[in-house]
């Protein structure tokens, strides 16, 4: 490790735009650092899943999950036959406590309808604030059968009481379990999407950045309008909201959106990295969207999208060029308030360097650092000098620990990278679940099968000449 580390110092931040990235951080940054992904010998007990919700009970210390799908890597089967199969769909809420490595669930058929349907569909999106957990979309059957007249994508927005939820699971109490959540009864289109992400700004506002909605079974036959619709745009809403109740405020809705057709749009996104980001000087708080699938020419996107943008526009496209890590996985957020540096780490997933084409997508284990610089006004990528231990992480998630202080609450899970101590070796978080596959060849290929992970993997930070 001292090795790695004198070559840290040494290094300058390159851009990655070349067909072998670099694999050493920035001397420039006041500090310097690397990560390493070690297999949890502690935290065993856990369903295996991809696509699925996830939320933390600050009381209990729990892990929430449910939804999600319990196969590998959708393909595309030759017959008229769901990608999807509803066999696989997630018919359950899980609680884990990792203090115990103890397991308890809840099958989400206790839950009101439609969130009994909607709570076993994939890639709904979410966001934590406080006790309150937020969700909306997914995509899935919507009467459990294999019948491609009912797969949907979901227009229903529900408030979760997280603590209530747990700790209902954890007694086995039903009632409880169906009283832990509340929704709006009337189906939303702003709030209908797939793939995308949820977050709620300091201003009170929603919002729900790119995705797309499907009608029919996801193959080959139907990736086309008006089968597939994506957002192309970020929809904006606020919901009125009581104790026992929450309802969205139609006269809230707006777009943010480049306005440019489905086929030159940047805003054609799903399957993506989207992180919260501290603003320069550290005042504010936006959102980064990045990379992500498809263009229309089956391409993937590779210029991030800021929201807010620069100078209070409403979004902003960086000129910078992201060459790996595309696809949704596991990220974990820094910000350095001395070099007004804001750090997104992106661990494995697909797409590697060079950049992938369409559907035959290559798992990566790569793990890429994406630095935006506010005081130079740059975004560059920084290769972690080792990689993760499998092709694993494409649609699993990021648990930060505690021992990664927090620079911002309110749900944004952004480290301060200043309070975490140098030469050592720190746990800033934990890695679960999502696609693991053998190799990285595309998984159409049926030697190389995948399947959902229930691996946990630590991730220690090393920061500033830190030695193992």
């Amino acid at each position: 490790m001292k090795k790695i580390f004198a070559l840290l110092l040494t290094a300058a931040v390159i851009v990655s735009c070349n067909n072998n990235p670099p694999v050493s951080a920035s001397a420039s940054a006041p500090d310097t650092f690397v990560f390493t992904v070690t297999q949890s010998t502690k935290l065993t007990r856990l369903p295996a899943l991809q696509s699925f919700v996830f939320a933390r009970d600050s009381v209990t210390g729990c892990w929430l999950m449910f939804s999600g799908r319990t196969n590998g890597f959708h393909n595309f089967p030759a017959a008229a036959d769901s990608s999807f199969p509803v066999a696989h769909a997630n018919h359950f809420a899980y609680v884990y406590n990792p203090a115990l490595d103890t397991l308890y669930s809840m099958n989400v058929s206790n839950l009101p309808a439609p969130l009994n349907v909607q709570y076993t569909f994939t890639n709904l999106e979410s966001f934590q604030q406080g006790n309150n957990l937020y969700v909306c979309g997914g995509y899935g059957s919507n009467n459990f059968t294999n019948d491609s007249n009912n797969f949907v994508t979901a227009n229903i927005i529900s408030r979760i009481n997280v603590n209530a939820m747990v700790t209902s699971i954890i007694a086995q109490n039903t009632s409880g379990f169906a009283a832990s959540v509340v929704f709006d009864p009337k189906p939303h289109p702003v709030v209908c999407s797939t793939g995308g992400e949820l977050y709620r700004l300091p201003g009170g506002k929603f919002y729900l950045c790119v995705g797309h909605r499907y009608y029919h079974f996801y193959n080959p036959n139907g990736l086309n309008f008006p089968l597939q619709q994506y957002l192309d745009s970020v929809h904006v809403f606020t919901l009125t909201e009581t104790p026992t109740s929450i309802s969205l405020d139609s006269s809230s809705i707006s777009y943010i959106s480049d306005n440019q057709p489905d086929a030159t749009t940047q805003f054609r996104r799903r399957d993506l990295v989207v992180s919260p980001q501290v603003l320069g000087n550290g005042d504010s708080i936006g959102i980064a969207i990045y990379a992500g699938v498809f263009t229309q020419a089956g391409n993937p996107f590779t210029n991030p999208i800021y929201i807010p943008g620069y100078n209070g526009a409403a979004y902003a496209i960086d000129t910078f060029n992201q060459q790996s890590n595309y696809y949704s996985a596991p990220h974990f957020q820094l910000y350095d308030s001395t070099a007004d540096r804001m750090y997104t780490t992106v661990f494995g997933g697909i797409g590697s360097n060079p950049s992938f084409a369409g559907d035959n997508a290559a798992f990566t284990m790569q793990i890429v650092t994406l630095n935006r610089d506010f005081k130079a006004h740059t975004t560059s990528a920084i290769y972690n000098p080792s990689e993760m231990p499998n092709f694993v992480g494409a649609e699993g998630i990021f648990i930060r620990a505690n021992t990664a202080p927090a620079y911002h609450g309110n749900g944004y899970d952004i480290a301060d990278i200043r309070a975490i101590p140098a030469n050592q070796g720190v746990l800033v978080g934990y890695i679960f679940g999502g696609i693991v596959s053998n190799a990285p060849e595309s998984t159409t290929n049926s030697c190389n099968p995948t399947a959902p992970s229930n691996v946990v993997y630590e991730v220690r930070m090393y920061k500033s000449g830190a030695t193992k």
